[in-house]
């Protein structure tokens, strides 16, 4: 599996998407099996200046689910995030997204309920 950088620069160059393929051993080509972004964090509470990132469109498929590649998307946006001196990472998700939650507490995630 490899994470893919579909255009290293997105405002600014801080944030951006990146798309985990796995190569079929049965067939040509790559599959996409999983996608993450990185973006400003536009909550009001934010202040203004502030370097504050926000993780959204966070998915793999169902199929490739409990191999580590949602860690694996996770790390990449949190390495993206240092190297741009982003301080906090934000992402929402809903109440009945359980799996997920256990997913991202298990990377490191603080679940707060809003």
């Amino acid at each position: 599996m490899t994470i893919s950088d579909d255009g290293e620069t997105v405002l600014n160059g801080r944030y951006g998407f990146w798309v985990a393929v796995i190569q079929m051993d049965d067939q040509p080509g790559e599959e996409i099996v999983g996608c993450i972004g990185l973006d400003h964090d536009l909550r009001p509470d934010v202040a203004e200046g502030s370097i504050r990132g926000q993780v959204r469109r966070m998915n793999v498929s169902s199929d490739y689910r409990r191999r580590g590649i949602g860690g694996l998307l996770l790390e990449t946006v949190a390495a993206q995030a240092r190297k741009s001196h982003i301080r906090w990472l934000s992402l929402i998700t809903s109440d009945y997204s359980w799996e997920a939650k256990r997913m991202y507490e298990r990377n490191g995630c603080i679940v707060e309920n809003r």
